[in-house]
């Protein structure tokens, strides 16, 4: 299964081993990760696709516009909550 840009991830290697990241761009043999606290919108985490694993897929609709870290904070907290789309969340 591919990654590709607005999936929810979970990185199974490294430091950063289990916590979930929203896949910000995807290319050239990487994806670009934040989650809006300790990676930033501004500085996101380059990693191997290998080693994350897709958890669900975001709404384009979370993508468009300026995406802030508050916004990617609040989105992957609901996430993890276990909030949908439904249910005020994502």
């Amino acid at each position: 299964m591919t990654v590709t840009a607005a999936d929810i991830v979970r990185c199974t290697r490294g430091r950063d081993e289990g916590r979930l990241f929203l896949v910000l761009d995807a290319g050239d043999g990487y994806v670009l990760l934040a989650d809006g606290k300790h990676r930033r919108v501004e500085a996101p985490k380059r990693k191997n696709p290998k080693h994350v694993q897709r958890v669900a897929r975001c709404g384009r609709q979370a993508m468009s516009g300026t995406l802030t870290n508050r916004t990617l904070y609040r989105m992957m907290a609901a996430f993890a909550a276990g909030k949908s789309e439904d249910q005020g969340g994502m």
